[in-house]
């Protein structure tokens, strides 16, 4: 559940939703305008741990958030209306693809493209690219480990 504290604030309950929306300071008031999806996020994450966040639009959610966690990939569109996310587990990471094409920006293509997550602000793009690198070696391991 949300809290009007952390709205009011501009803080979230997971330390590391904290850090990577400080990281992304010097655009602060770009995803400030993103701040229902943080926060319905940040009521969802429990203690999953925050990788990236990039803004962006997905499928007919229009402005959204996804953000890479230590456990799935998540899309919150920027609304308090329920029902408006999606959930996909690392295994999805083994084909995402980040492209640029232009005038939609950035892409960032899942599975077998049925996900698209497109306008990635090309700021967010390489540190997107990052963490789902790491994450796919991650992925990888505990893959090969079963």
């Amino acid at each position: 559940m949300m809290k009007f504290e952390n709205w009011v604030n501009e803080t979230f309950d997971s330390p590391s939703l904290n850090q990577v929306f400080s990281h992304h300071s010097s655009h602060q008031n770009q995803l400030k305008k993103l701040q229902k999806a943080l926060h319905m996020a940040d009521s969802l994450l429990g203690r999953e741990t925050v990788l990236e966040i990039a803004p962006g639009r997905f499928s007919d959610f229009g402005d959204s958030v996804l953000f890479v966690t230590s456990q799935r990939l998540l899309i919150i569109k920027n609304s308090f209306q329920s029902g408006h996310s999606v959930s996909l587990n690392l295994d999805s990471l083994e084909t995402a693809r980040l492209s640029y094409q232009p005038l939609a920006g950035h892409t960032l293509s899942l599975g077998s493209g049925t996900h698209r997550f497109t306008r990635i602000p090309a700021d967010f793009a390489n540190s997107l690219r990052k963490a789902l690198f790491e994450e796919q070696k991650t992925f990888s391991r505990i893959f090969q480990a079963d």
